[in-house]
Formats: structure tokens, sequence, C-alpha cells
């Protein structure tokens, strides 16, 4: 597991003999994907925020902050920017970080 981009000096530590970080990782995204399905927004992009924080290259944790960032009450676009490029940067391909990178700067 990548943790917090490059942490070598937790190479061997109990976190990563003992499967924690994948534990967590597993949980926040369960707890996402379910705050996402109860149209509890706010949740789940601070869960899916939490994912990336254990593993910064998952796209779909970081799409997954994108949409949810959308569909808040009050859109934080600031959010849906800076995720959609972070998938950019990352290699994803399909459209939908570019669409909405687009749309907002189109709206500023």
């Amino acid at each position: 597991v990548e943790v917090f981009g490059s942490a070598p000096e937790l190479q061997g530590t109990p976190l990563f003999q003992a499967g924690l970080l994948e534990e967590f990782y597993g949980d926040y995204f369960n707890r996402g994907v379910e705050a996402f399905n109860n149209n509890d927004y706010k949740t789940a992009m601070e869960s899916f925020e939490n994912v990336l924080m254990i593993k910064p290259t998952d796209t779909n944790a970081a799409l997954n902050v994108v949409i949810a960032s959308y569909n808040l009450d009050e859109p934080n676009l600031k959010k849906v920017k800076e995720y959609s490029r972070k998938m950019i940067a990352l290699g994803y391909t399909k459209s939908d970080p570019y669409k909405y990178v687009a749309q907002i700067e189109l709206q500023e």
C-alpha cells in the first residue's frame, strides 16, 4: 500500500505488518459508499478523502470526492476542481474530470 505519498520509514512497522492500513482503507471506502447512497455527501466526501490519505493514487476515491463535493447542497467547487485535476495528473483517462473542470471554468 502506498501511504501518504511516500513513507519508507513506516515500512516494517506494525501498521504494515498487521495489514491495518488495508483495513482502514476498506472501512473508509465502505463508509463513503454507504454515505453516498444515503445522500450524505459531506460524510461521503470526508470518507473518500480519508481513503486518499491512505492511498493517494486511488482515482476511484478521487472521483467519488469529486461527485460528492459537486452534490453538496452548496457544491464545493474548489474540491471538485482540485480532485479532478489530481485525477488528470494521475493519468485517469475517462472524461469525467475534464468535464467538471471545464464546467467550473466556464462559470468563473
